[in-house]
């Protein structure tokens, strides 16, 4: 596969985050992620509690990796990005590019692989009317990252990832504006990714006209390759698989044989097939069909196309097991994205680690009203996160403080040590005797040996 990759994308350098910073962005003070070359793809998980900024930090990815143009297409209102008390903010990105793979357009000389692109925000002091205007600036970036040639693939996803039941007013901006389109969920609650459910139908439909026209159709053949990836990477649970492809719909073989529409699975399997879909629907966007239908290994269940991918609560909707898995699933079949993931679960760590060796970093977001700062976790809470058990994960002050056991749960461990203790010294009466055995069955860690 390595080989596969290489011949693909020549030079080994492609659109990657080398450095992202984010000031005075909503409840956002401060904060700055650096990744070493070599280090990019992969799983790099964000903590946070409620409140802290998870999804203020993957809005501000989207806005300044999509550029000026779409920035004002996005309909976002900017006077509600800035932190409160603060006239400016400021979003920056540095961004890794391959001169072969990644587009440069226009003539010229070709600019160095590192292109560092801002998004400036701020209130003019000597305007009536106190309203943000936002600024963009750097060195490349209008014949790269937001220029219209191929490549430079960034998306970012929101928590509210479903095929149905978004706002149509956002439908026709998925079509006109392509830097905007893989980011248009991360921007917003009411966007839902129409397309990516028709999308697999509109190839079966274009693939019948253009063999009704005796062409050798690449729509056809794409429809070939997606499916056949989708299945062979088993990412459907319970060994569901894609089971037919029509004009009208698309449907699922469940775990029991039993053919369901799309749009009837359960909102676990639609939140995750919907970023999947999309995310193989942008990239096609952006690469091409040709290149992705190189890209596309259905035999071993990858896609090698690079790219920057984030997703706000990656965990939204998902069974613990598949929390556990999602990470290595994107990892296995997408080995060349940087994927930065927003989470509650600690479940959705243990994706750091590929084979023995961390592929990937954590980082914690402070909490809402303290003095912490933003900050890369290491040395043995990383080690609890990745390797140990959800109590080692728990124990560590990332989820905060007393969040292991309940209060009333505390209270009967202390109960528990008590009758332990009188035990030694006195017989028990009966109903303690009683109490002392239901709770050494709720707590056989506490139970004692005695």
């Amino acid at each position: 596969m390595l080989d596969l990759y290489l011949l693909l994308f020549p030079k080994g350098n492609p659109m990657y985050l080398r450095r992202f910073v984010v000031d005075n962005v909503r409840s956002i003070s401060n904060v700055q992620m650096d990744f070493k070359a070599g280090e990019e793809a992969g799983w790099h998980v964000i903590l946070g509690s409620n409140g802290s900024g998870k999804s203020s930090l993957v809005r501000a990815f989207a806005l300044v990796l999509m550029g000026e143009k779409e920035a004002y297409a996005s309909r976002q209102d900017f006077n509600r990005w800035m932190r409160a008390d603060q006239s400016k903010a400021t979003i920056e990105a540095q961004v890794s590019g391959d001169a072969i793979f990644d587009d440069v357009t226009g003539s010229g000389a070709r600019r160095g692989r590192l292109i560092t692109v801002q998004a400036n925000l701020e209130i003019p002091s000597d305007m009536p009317i106190k309203n943000v205007e936002v600024k963009f600036s750097g060195n490349g970036f209008q014949r790269t990252i937001w220029g219209g040639g191929a490549g430079w693939f960034s998306a970012s996803f929101g928590p509210f990832r479903r095929f149905t039941g978004g706002d149509n007013k956002y439908d026709r901006l998925f079509v006109t504006n392509k830097r905007l389109a893989p980011h248009l969920t991360a921007l917003g609650e009411d966007v839902a990714l129409t397309d990516a459910m028709g999308w697999l139908s509109s190839l079966f439909l274009l693939g019948l006209q253009d063999e009704k026209n005796g062409l050798v159709s690449e729509k056809m053949a794409l429809l070939a390759a997606v499916s056949s990836f989708l299945n062979a990477s088993h990412f459907l649970p319970h060994n569901a698989t894609i089971s037919s492809i029509s004009g009208d719909n698309v449907e699922v073989s469940d775990g029991n044989g039993f053919d369901i529409p799309l749009d009837q699975l359960s909102d676990g399997y639609r939140s995750a097939l919907s970023l999947v879909l999309e995310l193989i629907r942008q990239m096609v966007e952006l690469y091409g069909s040709a290149r992705m239908l190189s890209a596309i290994d259905a035999e071993s269940g990858s896609i090698l196309a690079p790219g920057v991918v984030m997703i706000d609560e990656v965990d939204a909707h998902l069974h613990p097991t598949w929390q556990r898995d999602i990470g290595h699933w994107l990892t296995k079949c997408f080995p060349h994205v940087q994927f930065l993931v927003t989470t509650h679960s600690p479940i959705v760590c243990r994706a750091v680690d590929k084979g023995g060796e961390l592929k990937g970093s954590i980082w914690k977001l402070p909490a809402p009203g303290s003095t912490d700062s933003f900050r890369r976790v290491d040395d043995v809470e990383l080690n609890r996160l990745v390797y140990g058990d959800v109590i080692d994960a728990y124990s560590t002050e990332l989820f905060g403080t007393d969040v292991i056991r309940s209060l009333e749960g505390e209270h009967k461990i202390n109960r528990l040590a008590e009758l332990n203790l009188k035990a030694l010294e006195e017989r028990l009466t009966s109903t303690e005797e009683a109490e002392r055995k239901q709770l050494r069955i709720a707590f056989p860690a506490q139970a004692g040996s005695f």
